[in-house]
Order: structure tokens, then sequence, then C-alpha cells
């Protein structure tokens, strides 16, 4: 009965991975291992109209994982990318562990850009610490030209998330002004 139980979870499992892979719906995110949180933010996306923007809460590998990284490269390329403020989960979601990295991702759908620069904080104690942009230069905040940088490799945005400070941060990566 239980190795029953297992088959037929299996089989649905892999009836979901086929839908998802091949389905054309989710052509960034629908590849390797994937996961749940990856769709929603392709199928946000796509929903929105040509002058819209999403917001959600995310794990931060929406921009560093490798299966995530034809999806981010589309964000940045297109323009789409207003925001990402990455935080750790110090006590705002109890059941997962405080090491585990979230960010508040914000993007438009791609057809027109979005904005000029995307803003990204890094290293937040809280979400609430991401929403309030102060007027002088943080150790880190960011504001990055779309045009001014080349598109990061999942590797190279990772590397992003351990700058100590923004006067060791890539050329063309300016603090908030």
């Amino acid at each position: 009965m239980l190795y029953q139980q297992f088959l037929d979870d299996s089989r649905k499992a892999e009836g979901e991975s086929h839908f998802l892979r091949n389905s054309g719906r989710y052509p960034l995110c629908g590849r390797g291992d994937i996961n749940v949180y990856t769709i929603f933010a392709e199928g946000m996306r796509n929903l929105l109209n040509d002058r819209g923007r999403v917001g959600c809460v995310l794990p931060t590998g929406i921009a560093t994982d490798d299966t995530t990284k034809f999806f981010f490269q589309d964000v940045v390329e297109k323009k789409s990318l207003a925001s990402l403020f990455d935080f750790e989960n110090k006590g705002i979601f109890p059941g997962v562990h405080s090491s585990y990295k979230f960010c508040l991702f914000t993007s438009g759908r791609g057809v027109r850009p979005t904005a000029e620069a995307a803003e990204f904080v890094f290293f937040a104690r809280t979400a609430s610490k991401t929403c309030a942009i102060p007027s002088g230069a943080s150790r880190s905040q960011l504001r990055i030209l779309h045009d001014s940088i080349p598109i990061p490799t999942p590797a190279q945005f990772s590397a992003l998330l351990v700058i100590p400070s923004w006067r060791r941060a890539p050329i063309g990566a300016r603090p908030f002004s």
C-alpha cells in the first residue's frame, strides 16, 4: 500500500514536471530542478500588462540560482527589474531557517523598459529595513544602471551578495543618492 502511494505520487510529480517543462508557459524557469517559486515569479510577470509591475517576496535565489539564470537575465536585459531588496530571515518566517535569504522583487513585464536603473539592497536584517531608502550612501544599497553593467551570471550576482561595502562593488554600481 505504501509502495503504491509512492508510485502514484511519483507519477503525479512527473506529470506536473512534464507540463511545466514542455507546455511553453514557463520557458525561462521551467527547466532543471523546478522550484515552485520560480514558476510563480515567471507566471506573475507574464500576466502583467505592458505598463504593469509585480512585487513579491521570493527567495533571493530568483537572482542567484543556476536554474533561474535565464529568467533573471531576461529581466535585466529587458530593463524590467525595478528592485531587488535582499533580507535575512530573522524571525519573519518562523518555519524557515534563519540563514535562508529572501528578497522583495519588483519587476515589469519586459515588453518595454520599466526602469533605467535597478535598485538593490543587500544584507538587510529585516524586510522593513529594505523599504526606506535613505538619501545618503549605505554599505548595502546600490542603484545599478541597466546599460552600465554586463548581465551577471548567477555566480557573479552571488558575489554581489557578499560585498561588504559598496566601495568594492563593480564599476557602474553606485550607492543610492
